[in-house]
């Protein structure tokens, strides 16, 4: 081993670089720029479309080893091979360290951080050529570290990420937990920083070619990337996409939210749910005023918008075809609206209340003076009056004035209507009315005349379905001192 001086004149002759089974997909930001005519070979015949359905990739995101090679900078954690020909007591196998740098033997340490590979080996040439003649240096990247990107959108859990294997778009999300079922998968977006400062972006759509059989698209990410998954736009995504976003094999697991559930249910609130009917089966069914063709599910996306979208639930059980699969995020809303007064032709209530969409059961209170009894009693929804007489004696209650008190929620009212349960237990489908929850039926007008009284007891009207509740509850509670004079046998469920 011959030892020179530091002034020896410096003579790069021979620089060589040997790959070892490699992927370089970190961006080079600038430190060395390939010939004028490289550059535009680069922008006219070297742009590569990653995938079916996206838009040809732009030169900065290019996935040619070679390209990759040139512009790949080095960084803490990367394996070097360093070859000094001629000399094999120089040669090293190291890994950069935190610091980003690496010990050469006779030079020491070395900083590499952020340098191609190529002024890695100008600056090991540069600094052993002050003890050896026209060192010929050439470096092997044994093994590449993963790259950190930021993942942001619909994936289950945006961050920072290491990305390894092969540094692919699914690679990244699959360390963020995979994408939601709400996930855009065809417009992609990854956004890379250059060295000047400038930001560039590519799309690429990676749900096209997982419905036609085709090569996924062959991105590779570079270290300080941003990976931005959008959000639909659209609630109600075509069948073959959502299979799709919850079967492949980087959907994350769909979780069942909270969402809110109003309007014509029987209890209104927040329940756990992922599909429309289960939101509604949760939330105690439909009621049979509800009109299962115009639920809206509302959805705030994350940049504050709000989407809205009608679900109709009735025409497939009309058909009797499946229903519409659509799944609930968190924080949405179901919202099911009242059949509009003159809106339901065609609308078939018997169906619907039949149905495991509706309210499973109904609440009926009968005030029925011939059996001295003032009963509440649970029906299946969908039932009649006809369903409620056949505990009465016929020929001792006045069936054929029989009342009915319901409180009508949209015109925030009482209405009252006067019923033949003769003609309804004798066919009459006019007279044989379908029941709703919370039904007061008034059999015998002794009892008519009785709750009238205690209506005009009431200082004020009342007003909502609640105070209705109520003021029949308190009645039923307090019947055995209004009309049995503190007699115990009012049957009280």
């Amino acid at each position: 081993m011959i030892y020179y001086p530091q002034k020896l004149i410096f003579s790069f002759s021979a620089v060589s670089i040997f790959f070892a089974a490699l992927v370089f997909p970190r961006s080079a930001h600038g430190k060395i720029k390939l010939a004028d005519n490289s550059q535009q070979n680069i922008a006219q015949s070297n742009i590569k479309s990653p995938s079916m359905g996206s838009p040809p990739l732009n030169p900065n995101f290019d996935s040619d080893p070679e390209l990759r090679l040139r512009r790949y900078l080095l960084g803490p954690g990367d394996q070097l091979s360093i070859q000094v020909q001629r000399f094999p007591d120089l040669n090293v196998t190291t890994v950069i360290g935190p610091e980003g740098t690496v010990q050469v033997p006779l030079v020491g340490a070395l900083l590499l951080q952020d340098l191609t590979i190529l002024e890695a080996i100008s600056k090991i040439t540069s600094e052993l050529n002050k003890f050896i003649i026209n060192p010929e240096v050439s470096i092997s990247l044994l093994v590449q570290r993963p790259v950190r990107v930021t993942i942001a959108g619909e994936v289950t859990r945006p961050g920072y990420y290491p990305v390894g294997g092969d540094y692919q778009i699914s690679d990244a999300l699959t360390a963020a937990g995979g994408t939601t079922f709400t996930a855009n998968l065809r417009n992609i977006e990854v956004r890379r920083t250059l060295a000047d400062g400038s930001v560039v972006n590519q799309i690429v759509d990676i749900l096209t070619p997982l419905q036609m059989g085709g090569s996924p698209p062959d991105l590779r990410l570079e270290d300080g990337d941003v990976l931005i998954v959008p959000y639909q736009t659209s609630i109600q995504a075509l069948d073959s996409d959502r299979e799709l976003l919850t079967n492949y094999s980087q959907a994350g697991i769909v979780p069942t939210g909270i969402v809110t559930v109003n309007g014509e249910v029987n209890r209104p609130g927040y329940y756990p749910a992922n599909q429309v009917s289960a939101a509604l089966l949760a939330a105690g069914g439909a009621s049979l005023t509800a009109d299962l063709r115009r639920i809206l599910v509302r959805r705030k996306l994350s940049d504050g918008s709000v989407i809205e979208e009608t679900i109709d639930l009735y025409t497939p059980l009309q058909n009797s075809t499946e229903l519409p699969n659509v799944p609930l995020k968190d924080g949405d809303a179901v919202i099911v609206p009242t059949l509009e007064a003159g809106s339901d032709f065609g609308y078939d209530r018997d169906l619907v209340g039949k149905s495991t969409l509706s309210q499973q059961e109904i609440t009926i209170r009968i005030f029925s003076n011939p059996n001295d009894t003032l009963a509440t009693t649970n029906l299946p929804n969908g039932s009649r009056l006809i369903d409620i007489l056949n505990g009465i004696a016929v020929d001792a209650a006045d069936l054929e004035g029989i009342n009915l008190i319901r409180y009508d929620k949209e015109r925030r009212k009482i209405i009252r209507r006067e019923l033949n349960g003769k003609k309804a237990i004798f066919g009459d489908n006019s007279q044989n009315v379908l029941l709703q929850d919370e039904d007061i039926i008034v059999i015998d007008r002794s009892w008519l005349a009785q709750i009238n009284y205690q209506f005009e007891q009431l200082t004020l009207p009342i007003r909502s379905f609640l105070e209705f509740l109520l003021f029949f509850r308190s009645l039923q509670q307090d019947s055995s001192n209004l009309f049995f004079g503190g007699s115990d046998n009012n049957n009280d469920n």
